[in-house]
């Protein structure tokens, strides 16, 4: 990796050498782990960027580790910063990203983060990314490192690390402890999480109740769904979600890969919508933090320029995206890479139309229909069985698991509580 400690900017123009260009990215010595310099992420207008450095000579299979230091001052911003290798084939295309570390609020000083990724099969390059989202507050970084590792014991990648950071009123991160754990996985962008195989999730039917749900394991539970028409202008994504657990850092539904479409995630607790627009990587994010076992309804709306994260009717800032690109599939639940999401979904509609501008009382869980404007309705009332209808009439049914037939990715069926 070149200039990994942020110290050689030869034109002096006060950015470091080596790495990609944004007004918001400078060399300091304001804060520094050690050398002279440090990088710094510095913006007051919710800044959404990412740079990246590139590192030739990869081998596919190859074990490879990437460490680095992080140091957020005291902020009440709700910002996401991720630490993230891509990984590239000779043509340059986009393997797969996967994420080191994330941050979200203060870490108390110096905090580290750090990963053992397996390149996988097709790599000759790989990118080294700084992404950042909604920052209107400061970010150092230091001490980079990316090498070569000792051979795991698997082939498998490890688990992604994700920095949580518990105190403040920032999501995930805050005050005095900073503790960088792996996360229970890979707008795409991580890597992988190595989980022992589960049996088949039972798919009986739920006791009699007016409508049913899905409880997803956060280990690997999914349904699959195919593209989706009409994705890549004005929208509305809305679905009831009941964590299990908070400060989720997760993937809860997506229409999108590492290059296109969108993903709807949670963020240290937070509501996200990751989207792949015209200009890259773009966010809407919720200050609301999610807590563990309580319905909440959630919705995002684009009008094909900003986007909007509401949660219980509750609207976050907007967010400036500009055009966004059509995804290639849909996944609820989860996505491999980058998380999979520990609770219950239930009542989940995608429109091609933008359905709330302002503050809104949420439907109740059962009452969505499908109109002029739905692409994709799922009620999720099956209570058993491998599919779950599209009540729009569009046709997209979702498949639970990765195949048809029962596996350890079914989520189970169960009564809903959603109010």
């Amino acid at each position: 990796m070149a200039n990994p400690g942020f110290e050689i900017d030869a034109n002096s123009d006060g950015r470091p050498d080596n790495w990609s260009r944004n007004a918001s990215f400078t060399r300091t010595t304001a804060a520094v782990r050690s050398g002279s310099y440090a990088g710094r992420h510095l913006s007051t207008t919710n800044a959404n960027y990412t740079l990246n450095q590139v590192i030739n000579g990869l081998a596919a299979g190859q074990n490879y580790g990437f460490s680095g230091w992080v140091n957020v001052p005291a902020t009440s911003d709700s910002f996401t910063f991720r630490l993230q290798v891509r990984w590239r084939n000779s043509s340059n295309g986009t393997i797969r990203t996967d994420t080191v570390a994330t941050f979200t609020g203060a870490t108390g000083g110096w905090a580290p983060a750090a990963a053992t990724l397996t390149a996988p099969a097709g790599t000759t390059n790989a990118q080294i990314l700084m992404a950042v989202s909604s920052l209107s507050a400061t970010i150092y970084v230091d001490d980079f490192v990316f090498q070569a590792a000792q051979p795991a014991a698997t082939s498998t990648p490890p688990p992604t690390a994700t920095a949580t950071i518990t105190a403040s009123p920032t999501p995930v991160p805050p005050t005095a402890t900073a503790t960088v754990t792996a996360s229970p996985t890979p707008v795409p962008p991580t890597a992988t999480a190595t989980a022992t195989p589960v049996p088949p999730t039972a798919t009986s039917a739920p006791p009699a109740a007016s409508s049913g749900a899905l409880r997803f394991d956060g280990v690997n539970d999914e349904a699959r769904g195919p593209q989706i028409a009409g994705l890549n202008g004005a929208q509305t994504i809305e679905l009831w979600v009941r964590p299990a657990a908070g400060n989720q850092d997760v993937v809860v539904l997506a229409h999108g890969d590492d290059i296109s479409g969108w993903s709807l995630e949670l963020n240290g607790g937070r509501v996200t919508w990751w989207v792949a627009a015209a200009a890259g990587w773009r966010s809407a994010q919720n200050a609301t933090v999610l807590a563990a076992n309580t319905w909440y309804h959630v919705a995002v709306t684009y009008d094909g320029t900003s986007a909007r994260v509401f949660v219980n009717g509750n609207p976050g800032t907007a967010a400036t995206i500009g055009a966004i690109t059509q995804g290639p599939s849909l996944r609820l639940g989860g996505l491999t890479g980058y998380g999979f999401f520990n609770g219950e979904i239930d009542t989940v509609r995608l429109s091609n139309v933008v359905r709330y501008t302002a503050a809104f009382t949420p439907p109740a869980s059962g009452t969505l229909a499908a109109d002029a404007g739905t692409r994709a309705l799922y009620r999720l009332d099956e209570g058993t069985g491998q599919v779950t209808a599209d009540a729009s009439g569009n046709g997209y049914t979702l498949t639970l698991g990765t195949t048809a037939a029962a596996d350890s990715a079914d989520p189970a069926w169960i009564v809903s509580t959603a109010p």
